[in-house]
């Protein structure tokens, strides 16, 4: 009587005589040793997470990038790496406005609101927005689809631009004549805009310009001063003051 023959394991190609998983192959069933089975689910949940990981990584080097504008032609401060700015950090939550840090921690860029935060010095204004911005790094690493290959990479980049105020109006003064300040540019086309400590620096139209061209694109907005809301206002007239709060949000503090 002869031996009956052995199917072999489409991995290991070694005869299956125990425990066996039947499959699909480039559309043809095949069949495979238990064992090798689980290689290959381990090897699938290895390979999926390096791919996500590489996600998570390119839209960390997207924010920090932008964070640092290293593709401007001008040089700017960036956005401070404070890294007790984070919204989880008790340091940061001792020291900052309880109004200020509620407010920011419900805040989402989803829902296209511009803010005009006000307050002293020490409340927090700065610091929150950092935190907040990293809270919108996590947020977007935490949600990021697993691509399917290793070139798939995430469609989102957290395409911002962080400049105070006196950065902002210095860098058209300190330009070249015949073409616009990159920082002027890039303050107007950028998807998110924050301008920090507006207030304090020399007397410009720069600031309305900017502001009126981005609410008239119905692109978000976020200003910090140390200014109270009706000095602010007198400083830079209803109308800029309105293109901030009108169809945004005032958070006052101090």
């Amino acid at each position: 009587m002869n031996a009956p023959v052995l199917i072999e394991c489409v991995i290991c190609n070694k005869p299956i005589d125990g425990a066996r998983v039947e499959k699909t192959r480039h559309g043809r069933p095949c069949s495979l040793h238990a064992s090798c089975w689980e290689i290959v689910l381990q090897e699938q949940a290895a390979a999926k997470e390096r791919r996500l990981e590489m996600a998570r990584n390119s839209i960390t080097r997207s924010f920090l990038y932008s964070a640092k504008h290293e593709h401007l032609e001008q040089v700017t401060g960036g956005m401070p790496d404070w890294p007790y700015a984070r919204i989880d950090n008790a340091e940061f939550r001792r020291r900052a406005s309880k109004k200020i840090l509620s407010y920011l921690q419900s805040y989402s860029f989803g829902e296209g609101m511009s803010m005009l935060v006000s307050g002293d010095t020490g409340t927090g204004k700065t610091s929150g927005i950092v935190a907040m911005m990293y809270k919108w790094l996590d947020e977007a690493k935490a949600t990021v689809p697993v691509p399917t290959d290793s070139s798939a990479m995430p469609s989102f980049r957290p395409a911002f631009f962080f400049v105070t105020g006196h950065e902002l109006v210095g860098a058209r003064r300190n330009w070249r004549i015949g073409s616009d300040a990159p920082i002027v540019l890039e303050a107007k086309q950028t998807g998110l805009l924050i301008i920090d400590e507006l207030g304090y620096e020399p007397a410009s139209d720069i600031p309305f310009e900017i502001i009126d061209h981005r609410y008239r694109q119905q692109r978000v907005t976020i200003v910090t001063t140390g200014r109270k809301p009706n000095e602010f206002r007198e400083r830079y007239g209803d109308a800029l003051y309105r293109r901030l709060t009108e169809e945004g949000v005032l958070l006052e503090d101090g």
